[in-house]
């Protein structure tokens, strides 16, 4: 999948942590994300709960385009959709200067 998971612009890649964290909910997910079978709206109260697995994904699923709409305000808990993840992980891409992580301090082309 590359870092951007299909059309969500999210770079899910790296956010495997909560991916994996979620039981890959996002990955299976019931096949509700690609499928959904009107599972936005229902999804058996699984907005709610989930484990937030809406709201880490930075409700960046693009066709959402309106963070689910319903939500409004991604799950008014997540507050502006974690946050924490509106970066999209897009900078945790992995980009190695030579070796070494992007997020490594002074690094140094070898």
């Amino acid at each position: 999948m590359g870092v951007q998971f299909g059309v969500m612009d999210v770079q899910f890649g790296v956010m495997g942590v909560q991916f994996g964290v979620m039981g890959v909910q996002f990955g299976v997910m019931d096949v509700q994300f690609g499928v959904m079978d009107v599972q936005f709206g229902v999804m058996d109260v699984q907005f709610g709960v989930m484990d937030v697995q809406f709201g880490v994904m930075d409700v960046q699923f693009g066709v959402m385009d309106v963070q689910f709409g319903v939500m409004n305000v991604q799950f008014g808990v997540m507050d502006v959709q974690i946050g924490v993840m509106d970066v999209q992980f897009g900078v945790m891409d992995v980009h190695m200067c030579d070796g070494c992580p992007i997020w490594c301090d002074g690094c140094s082309d070898v």
